[in-house]
C-alpha cells in the first residue's frame, strides 16, 4: 500500500484539480454528483488541511520505510544474521526522520506534501 500512496502524493495537485473540475461541472449541492469532490476540498482545505497533509506525507515515509525493510528480509536468500542488523537501521531511520525531526528536511513524501501545500 506503500507505493500507491507514494504515488498519491506525488499527484496531488493533479488530484485536486480533479476535484475542482467535477465539483465545478456536476455540482456541490448535497445531492449532486459532485458532492463528494467538495467535501474532499473542504477537508484538505484550511491549517487543519495542511496538518492534514504533511501527515499523509510522513505516514507515506513511513510506510517506505518499512517495505524497504521488508524487501530486504523477504527473499528466499535473505540472511538471519543481519536481521538485527536492518531492525537497528530500519528503528534509527524512523527515529531520524520522526523524532529527530528530518523529515521536514529530506527529500521525501513529507517534504512534497509541504512544497504542494505551499
Amino acid at each position: 500500500a506503500s507505493v500507491p500512496f507514494a504515488k498519491l502524493c506525488l499527484t496531488w495537485h493533479a488530484i485536486n484539480m480533479t476535484a475542482v473540475r467535477v465539483m465545478t461541472e456536476r455540482g456541490s449541492g448535497p445531492k449532486d454528483k459532485g458532492f463528494g469532490a467538495i467535501e474532499h476540498l473542504r477537508f484538505f482545505t484550511g491549517m487543519d488541511g495542511v496538518e492534514r497533509m504533511v501527515f499523509m506525507g510522513m505516514l507515506c515515509d513511513a510506510a517506505l520505510e518499512g517495505l524497504s525493510f521488508v524487501r530486504f528480509n523477504d527473499v528466499e536468500t535473505s540472511d538471519a544474521a543481519l536481521l538485527a542488523t536492518q531492525a537497528a537501521t530500519y528503528l534509527k531511520t524512523l527515529k531520524v526522520l520522526f523524532v529527530d525531526g528530518k523529515a521536514l528536511q529530506t527529500m521525501g513524501m513529507t517534504c512534497v506534501m509541504l512544497e504542494t501545500c505551499k
